[in-house]
Protein backbone atom coordinates (compact mmCIF):
# COMPACT_ATOMS: atom_id res chain seq x y z
CA UNK A 1 0.00 0.00 0.00
CA UNK A 2 2.74 2.40 1.07
CA UNK A 3 4.53 1.59 -2.11
CA UNK A 4 1.35 2.58 -3.91
CA UNK A 5 1.11 5.75 -2.24
CA UNK A 6 4.47 6.91 -3.02
CA UNK A 7 3.25 6.06 -6.80
CA UNK A 8 0.28 8.04 -6.80
CA UNK A 9 2.29 10.95 -5.34
CA UNK A 10 4.54 10.67 -8.71
CA UNK A 11 1.58 10.90 -10.49
CA UNK A 12 0.46 14.01 -8.42
CA UNK A 13 3.69 15.80 -8.88
CA UNK A 14 3.96 15.43 -12.73
CA UNK A 15 0.59 16.68 -13.48
CA UNK A 16 0.87 19.44 -10.71
CA UNK A 17 3.77 20.61 -12.67
CA UNK A 18 2.35 20.66 -15.93
CA UNK A 19 -0.26 22.66 -14.33
CA UNK A 20 2.23 25.15 -12.81
CA UNK A 21 4.25 25.43 -15.80
CA UNK A 22 1.04 26.83 -17.73
CA UNK A 23 -0.01 28.94 -15.28
CA UNK A 24 3.32 30.12 -15.24
CA UNK A 25 2.75 32.27 -18.26
CA UNK A 26 2.01 35.98 -18.30
CA UNK A 27 -1.29 35.06 -19.94
CA UNK A 28 -2.90 31.30 -19.55
CA UNK A 29 -4.09 30.11 -23.05
CA UNK A 30 -7.76 29.81 -22.61
CA UNK A 31 -7.39 26.93 -25.44
CA UNK A 32 -5.24 25.49 -22.59
CA UNK A 33 -7.94 25.76 -19.62
CA UNK A 34 -9.35 22.55 -20.50
CA UNK A 35 -5.81 20.71 -20.41
CA UNK A 36 -5.58 22.63 -17.15
CA UNK A 37 -9.15 20.91 -15.52
CA UNK A 38 -8.43 17.71 -16.88
CA UNK A 39 -4.97 17.48 -15.15
CA UNK A 40 -6.65 18.73 -11.97
CA UNK A 41 -9.40 16.52 -12.03
CA UNK A 42 -7.19 13.35 -12.46
CA UNK A 43 -5.55 14.66 -9.31
CA UNK A 44 -8.83 14.58 -7.63
CA UNK A 45 -9.58 11.31 -8.58
CA UNK A 46 -6.04 9.97 -7.17
CA UNK A 47 -6.65 11.72 -3.74
CA UNK A 48 -9.93 10.35 -3.89
CA UNK A 49 -8.03 6.68 -4.22
CA UNK A 50 -5.64 7.44 -1.43
CA UNK A 51 -8.66 8.44 1.05
CA UNK A 52 -10.26 5.38 0.37
CA UNK A 53 -7.20 3.15 0.73
CA UNK A 54 -6.61 3.88 4.31
CA UNK A 55 -9.86 2.26 4.73
CA UNK A 56 -8.05 -1.30 4.91
CA UNK A 57 -5.82 0.10 7.40
CA UNK A 58 -8.93 1.06 9.57
CA UNK A 59 -9.59 -2.99 9.65
CA UNK A 60 -6.42 -3.56 11.74
CA UNK A 61 -6.22 -3.25 15.45
CA UNK A 62 -2.80 -0.94 16.83
CA UNK A 63 -1.61 -4.01 17.40
CA UNK A 64 -1.74 -5.43 14.39
CA UNK A 65 -0.61 -2.80 12.64
CA UNK A 66 2.30 -2.13 15.02
CA UNK A 67 3.91 -5.66 14.05
CA UNK A 68 4.46 -4.62 10.49
CA UNK A 69 5.26 -1.03 10.94
CA UNK A 70 9.06 -0.81 11.08
CA UNK A 71 9.58 -2.46 7.82
CA UNK A 72 7.46 0.08 6.11
CA UNK A 73 10.60 2.19 4.58
CA UNK A 74 10.91 4.39 3.36
CA UNK A 75 7.71 5.75 5.04
CA UNK A 76 4.59 7.08 2.94
CA UNK A 77 2.88 10.37 4.36
CA UNK A 78 3.96 12.90 6.66
CA UNK A 79 7.58 11.73 6.45
CA UNK A 80 7.38 11.07 2.48
CA UNK A 81 9.42 13.41 0.38
CA UNK A 82 7.36 13.49 -2.35
CA UNK A 83 4.46 14.31 0.12
CA UNK A 84 6.85 17.23 1.11
CA UNK A 85 7.07 18.36 -1.52
CA UNK A 86 3.46 18.01 -2.87
CA UNK A 87 2.34 20.16 0.30
CA UNK A 88 5.14 23.20 -1.05
CA UNK A 89 3.80 23.06 -4.55
CA UNK A 90 0.37 22.98 -3.59
CA UNK A 91 1.43 26.56 -1.76
CA UNK A 92 1.90 25.41 2.26
CA UNK A 93 4.13 27.82 3.40
CA UNK A 94 6.83 26.69 6.04
CA UNK A 95 5.54 29.13 8.99
CA UNK A 96 2.37 27.41 8.32
CA UNK A 97 3.67 23.97 9.56
CA UNK A 98 2.59 23.02 12.82
CA UNK A 99 6.27 22.65 14.42
CA UNK A 100 6.90 18.52 16.30
CA UNK A 101 10.31 19.68 17.76
CA UNK A 102 12.39 20.61 14.53
CA UNK A 103 11.82 22.24 10.99
CA UNK A 104 10.09 19.43 8.58
CA UNK A 105 13.04 18.96 6.68
CA UNK A 106 15.28 18.09 9.26
CA UNK A 107 13.85 14.30 8.51
CA UNK A 108 15.90 14.66 5.02
CA UNK A 109 19.53 15.57 6.33
CA UNK A 110 20.62 12.12 5.96
CA UNK A 111 19.67 12.86 2.30
CA UNK A 112 21.48 15.91 0.38
CA UNK A 113 19.57 15.28 -2.50
CA UNK A 114 16.42 15.29 -0.84
CA UNK A 115 16.94 18.82 0.92
CA UNK A 116 18.01 20.09 -2.41
CA UNK A 117 14.76 19.39 -3.27
CA UNK A 118 12.51 20.67 -0.13
CA UNK A 119 14.51 23.58 -0.88
CA UNK A 120 13.94 24.64 -4.63
CA UNK A 121 10.07 23.43 -4.02
CA UNK A 122 10.03 25.78 -1.24
CA UNK A 123 11.63 28.75 -3.90
CA UNK A 124 9.49 27.86 -7.02
CA UNK A 125 6.29 29.94 -7.28
CA UNK A 126 4.06 27.62 -5.85
CA UNK A 127 0.36 26.44 -7.83
CA UNK A 128 -1.63 28.68 -5.11
CA UNK A 129 0.37 31.68 -6.05
CA UNK A 130 0.08 31.67 -9.91
CA UNK A 131 -3.43 30.66 -9.20
CA UNK A 132 -3.69 34.19 -7.79
CA UNK A 133 -1.89 35.96 -10.33
CA UNK A 134 -4.35 34.28 -12.93
CA UNK A 135 -7.17 35.48 -10.89
CA UNK A 136 -6.16 38.75 -10.23
CA UNK A 137 -6.16 39.20 -14.38
CA UNK A 138 -9.63 37.93 -14.91
CA UNK A 139 -11.38 40.14 -17.65
CA UNK A 140 -14.29 42.42 -16.23
CA UNK A 141 -12.65 43.74 -13.17
CA UNK A 142 -11.38 47.03 -14.64
CA UNK A 143 -12.82 49.76 -13.03
CA UNK A 144 -12.91 51.78 -16.67
CA UNK A 145 -14.35 48.93 -18.27
CA UNK A 146 -17.37 46.27 -16.83
CA UNK A 147 -15.87 46.90 -13.36
CA UNK A 148 -17.80 43.81 -12.22
CA UNK A 149 -16.57 45.21 -8.40
CA UNK A 150 -18.79 48.30 -7.79
CA UNK A 151 -21.85 46.01 -9.78
CA UNK A 152 -21.54 43.62 -7.24
CA UNK A 153 -21.01 45.68 -4.10
CA UNK A 154 -24.63 47.30 -5.46
CA UNK A 155 -26.08 44.92 -5.93
CA UNK A 156 -25.38 43.02 -2.41
CA UNK A 157 -25.90 45.99 -0.37
CA UNK A 158 -29.54 46.45 -2.15
CA UNK A 159 -30.00 42.22 -1.01
CA UNK A 160 -28.77 43.27 2.34
CA UNK A 161 -31.13 46.45 2.46
CA UNK A 162 -34.31 44.52 1.94
CA UNK A 163 -32.91 41.55 4.16
CA UNK A 164 -32.76 44.57 6.84
CA UNK A 165 -36.12 46.01 6.07
CA UNK A 166 -38.15 42.34 6.05
CA UNK A 167 -36.82 41.70 9.41
CA UNK A 168 -37.97 45.13 11.05
CA UNK A 169 -41.90 43.88 8.95
CA UNK A 170 -41.36 40.89 10.80
CA UNK A 171 -44.36 40.61 13.20
CA UNK A 172 -42.62 38.05 15.71
CA UNK A 173 -40.77 39.20 18.52
CA UNK A 174 -38.36 36.37 18.28
CA UNK A 175 -38.14 35.48 14.39
CA UNK A 176 -37.69 39.34 14.04
CA UNK A 177 -34.43 39.15 16.57
CA UNK A 178 -33.34 35.96 14.61
CA UNK A 179 -33.89 37.83 11.31
CA UNK A 180 -31.77 40.71 12.29
CA UNK A 181 -29.05 38.88 13.86
CA UNK A 182 -28.87 37.18 10.25
CA UNK A 183 -28.96 40.23 8.81
CA UNK A 184 -26.47 41.50 10.82
CA UNK A 185 -24.03 38.69 10.76
CA UNK A 186 -24.40 38.64 6.86
CA UNK A 187 -23.19 42.57 6.75
CA UNK A 188 -20.13 41.66 8.91
CA UNK A 189 -19.20 38.79 6.58
CA UNK A 190 -19.35 41.00 3.31
CA UNK A 191 -17.39 43.51 5.02
CA UNK A 192 -14.32 41.35 5.26
CA UNK A 193 -15.08 40.75 1.45
CA UNK A 194 -15.34 44.52 0.30
CA UNK A 195 -13.11 46.47 3.18
CA UNK A 196 -9.52 46.07 1.58
CA UNK A 197 -7.97 46.41 4.61
CA UNK A 198 -9.90 44.17 6.96
CA UNK A 199 -9.12 41.56 3.56
CA UNK A 200 -5.54 43.02 4.38
CA UNK A 201 -5.59 42.32 8.03
CA UNK A 202 -7.16 38.64 7.60
CA UNK A 203 -4.54 38.06 4.98
CA UNK A 204 -1.58 38.76 7.33
CA UNK A 205 -3.50 36.65 10.31
CA UNK A 206 -3.30 33.85 7.41
CA UNK A 207 -7.14 33.62 7.64
CA UNK A 208 -6.94 34.17 4.37
CA UNK A 209 -4.58 33.01 1.20
CA UNK A 210 -5.35 35.11 -1.98
CA UNK A 211 -4.63 38.88 -2.59
CA UNK A 212 -7.89 40.94 -2.56
CA UNK A 213 -7.91 41.39 -6.51
CA UNK A 214 -7.97 37.62 -6.72
CA UNK A 215 -10.75 37.32 -4.38
CA UNK A 216 -12.70 39.70 -6.80
CA UNK A 217 -11.95 37.08 -9.44
CA UNK A 218 -12.71 34.48 -8.01
CA UNK A 219 -16.35 36.06 -6.99
CA UNK A 220 -16.89 37.50 -10.60
CA UNK A 221 -15.73 33.60 -12.11
CA UNK A 222 -18.39 32.25 -9.74
CA UNK A 223 -20.83 34.83 -10.65
CA UNK A 224 -20.55 34.18 -13.87
CA UNK A 225 -19.96 30.40 -14.17
CA UNK A 226 -22.56 29.99 -17.14
CA UNK A 227 -21.42 31.74 -19.39
CA UNK A 228 -19.03 30.16 -22.04
CA UNK A 229 -16.41 31.74 -21.34
CA UNK A 230 -16.06 31.39 -17.49
CA UNK A 231 -17.36 27.59 -17.58
CA UNK A 232 -13.86 26.12 -17.21
CA UNK A 233 -12.32 28.60 -15.20
CA UNK A 234 -15.68 27.90 -12.73
CA UNK A 235 -14.98 24.08 -13.08
CA UNK A 236 -10.74 24.62 -12.42
CA UNK A 237 -11.31 26.50 -9.31
CA UNK A 238 -14.45 23.85 -8.02
CA UNK A 239 -11.69 20.78 -8.65
CA UNK A 240 -9.11 23.18 -7.02
CA UNK A 241 -10.96 23.75 -3.67
CA UNK A 242 -12.35 19.78 -4.01
CA UNK A 243 -7.94 18.91 -4.20
CA UNK A 244 -7.91 21.02 -0.65
CA UNK A 245 -11.00 19.13 0.79
CA UNK A 246 -9.57 16.09 0.11
CA UNK A 247 -5.89 16.61 1.13
CA UNK A 248 -7.69 18.07 4.62
CA UNK A 249 -9.69 14.87 4.65
CA UNK A 250 -6.59 12.36 3.67
CA UNK A 251 -4.97 14.11 6.90
CA UNK A 252 -7.18 13.54 9.18
CA UNK A 253 -7.34 9.98 7.99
Amino acid sequence: MFSAYELWFKQILFELDSVRNVFHNSMVDERKTLEILKKLNRIVTIFKILVDQVSILETMSPLDFMQFRDYLCPASGFQSLQFRLLENKLGLKSEQRVRFNQHYSNVFDSKNEYLVAVERSEQEPSLLKLVEKWLERTPGLETDGFDFWTKYQRCVQEMLNNRKDSALEEDNESAQSCRIADYKKRKEMFQTVFDQEVHQALLARGERRLSHRALQGAIFITMYRDEARFTLPSQILSALMDIDCLMAKWRRK
